[in-house]
């Protein structure tokens, strides 16, 4: 029946009758993935239904809370299919790509939900009033999305908002995080694929490298 519809939609030249075939097989694939999830069709069938709410979150004007909560739904729906015993090898590896993808948009605006509140550039008193809200945001990004690009930016966030409520406990240990993922059980280090996680890791060592030497300058004028 999906299929059925796939094909009248994409054979169709009117507007009203391709989007009520999408809409239709949109819904055939919905109560396959719901009644049949691990049938040698589901993987395909949970691919569409995540394409679905993924094309949803892409829709101009939504809110960014309803392009968040697409995202999170299209995102389970590719995860089921790789539960699926029978995917087939080309449906995984869409889905994975669509997986790290959807990873990093939701990413993006949960990162950036809690960036507004303490930008770089902005007032330093602002960021230090701002900063107990914004940590919650980075904090999310790590726990929930942590092979994100965003998430390895959160830790240097998560870092300077510390710095700002002069936090210099767990600002090292925001910054330690990400130097620990980037370095082997030898202690070597791993360079990561993106330029901005480069930086990101270059300017998390010098931060907690100066954080170290600070709190050893205070402790040594204790004495």
């Amino acid at each position: 029946m999906a299929a059925s519809y796939s094909y009248l939609a994409e054979a169709s030249v009117d507007g009203a009758a391709k989007a009520k075939a999408s809409d239709d097989m949109g819904a055939a694939y919905r109560e396959l993935s719901e009644k049949y999830p691990q049938s040698e069709h589901a993987a395909a069938a949970f691919l569409s239904v995540g394409n679905d709410y993924y094309n949803k979150a892409s829709q101009e004007g939504i809110s960014a809370d309803e392009r968040t909560k697409y995202y999170r739904v299209s995102l389970d729906a590719y995860r089921s299919a790789l539960q699926v015993p029978s995917i087939e090898d080309k449906v995984r590896m869409s889905v994975e790509a669509y997986i790290r993808e959807t990873e990093e948009l939701l990413a993006k605006d949960t990162y950036n939900a809690g960036y507004v509140l303490v930008p770089y550039e902005g007032d330093l008193a602002l960021k230090k009033a701002n900063a107990p809200k914004a940590i919650p945001f980075f904090q999310e990004v790590i726990n929930t999305l942590p092979n994100t690009d965003y998430a390895d930016l959160s830790y240097v966030q998560l870092g300077l908002c510390y710095e700002y409520v002069e936090d210099w406990d767990n600002s090292e240990k925001a910054y330690g995080g990400l130097i620990r993922k980037y370095t082997d059980a030898s202690g070597n280090p791993i360079a990561p694929f993106s330029e901005n996680v480069v930086e990101a890791v270059r300017f998390a060592k010098d931060r907690k490298a100066k954080i170290m030497a600070y709190q050893i300058a205070i402790k040594a004028s204790q004495q």
